[in-house]
């Protein structure tokens, strides 16, 4: 992330982190969306995972830095991976943000929550899918939420009984959410 940041314009700052930049879906519109109608008013900031290559730091729909990582394993994702750490850390670093506004984590390590959690900045979290309740974030395959954790589920859904897994990545997802003071479900149905 090696770019330099120009001073502090009396703007706050938000980072928005989301999970993929470039593709062009729901939840990738609606943060490019955010970024932009907020520009007049805050210096905003997007931080991404791009095809597991590498983290991309874009901002005025620009990428202005990128740091080398290793591609994740899906669907067992780690907790912690010190490139992503490392990454995250200078991009904040460099942004200097007042708010952090979590988007989605999927294609991050599972703990870029509590990383972020960590910093002592206020923290939004959106949801906009499953993802914290699993890693098949529309829940395909699944009757509802009960059945997540079980060897079916994972059967079915995964190709290997991965509930051990599934079931410490809910406890896990579950602790770093509780760090989180505002999150926010846009349907009731989600929520």
């Amino acid at each position: 992330m090696g770019a330099v940041i120009k001073e502090k314009n009396g703007k706050k700052r938000i980072l928005y982190v989301l999970h993929n930049y470039y593709n062009r879906a729901g939840t990738e519109e609606h943060t490019r969306t955010l970024a932009s109608g907020l520009a007049d008013d805050f210096e905003t900031f997007i931080v991404a995972p791009d095809a597991g290559k590498r983290i991309v730091l874009i901002q005025n729909g620009k990428e202005i830095a990128q740091a080398a990582v290793p591609e994740l394993a899906w669907p067992l994702a780690p907790y912690r991976v010190p490139a992503y750490e490392d990454a995250f850390a200078k991009v904040v670093d460099y942004c200097k943000p007042d708010l952090i506004h979590v988007q989605h984590f999927f294609n991050w390590p599972l703990g870029i929550l509590d990383q972020i959690s960590c910093l002592g900045l206020p923290v939004v979290l959106s949801f906009h899918d499953y993802y914290c309740l699993s890693p098949q974030f529309t829940m395909q395959g699944a009757m509802d939420t009960s059945s997540l954790l079980s060897p079916e589920y994972s059967l079915n859904v995964f190709g290997q009984d991965i509930s051990p897994y599934l079931e410490a990545r809910q406890r896990l997802i579950s602790g770093s959410l509780k760090k989180i003071s505002c999150r926010i479900t846009p349907s009731l149905f989600l929520a």
